[in-house]
């Protein structure tokens, strides 16, 4: 009766913010299995978000970012340029390694501009960043 219950609460927000965007207000959803704690058991696999978040932006329009297990620049921008989500979002991704954006970047061809602190650790000038995995 309870998992009911909360089944029926999540379509009505789905539907109270398909609403808020046919009135035109800007937001966007995020979605996540909820591992707040050791004890829960989400589901394992790359992505596993991403089919549930993929169905709601189809069906209601609004923006979506989703999370879970993304860790890879080429699947995170593949969740992208396929249509899935807007946005993806990372945790624990980031937590291993806080420069995956730097890393992404160079993965899919491009570069980002660092802080000055940071310019002497750059690809252009450290030979060490190239010997990364």
């Amino acid at each position: 009766m309870h998992r009911r219950r909360h089944q029926r609460g999540n379509r009505a927000r789905i539907c109270d913010r398909f609403r808020l965007k046919q009135a035109r207000i800007s937001f966007y959803s995020s979605f996540s299995s909820g591992g707040v704690s050791a004890e829960a058991r989400n589901p394992t696999g790359p992505g596993y978000n991403v089919p549930i978040a993929e169905r709601v932006r189809r069906d209601s329009g609004i923006t979506i970012r989703v999370v879970g297990l993304i860790v890879t620049p080429k699947q995170a921008e593949a969740i992208i340029a396929e249509g899935k989500a807007d946005m993806v979002a990372m945790a624990r991704a980031m937590l291993d390694d806080p420069h995956w954006g730097w890393h992404a970047a160079r993965a899919l061809g491009a570069e980002v501009k660092r802080p000055n602190q940071y310019l002497r650790s750059g690809p252009a000038v450290w030979p060490g960043a190239a010997m990364r995995d």
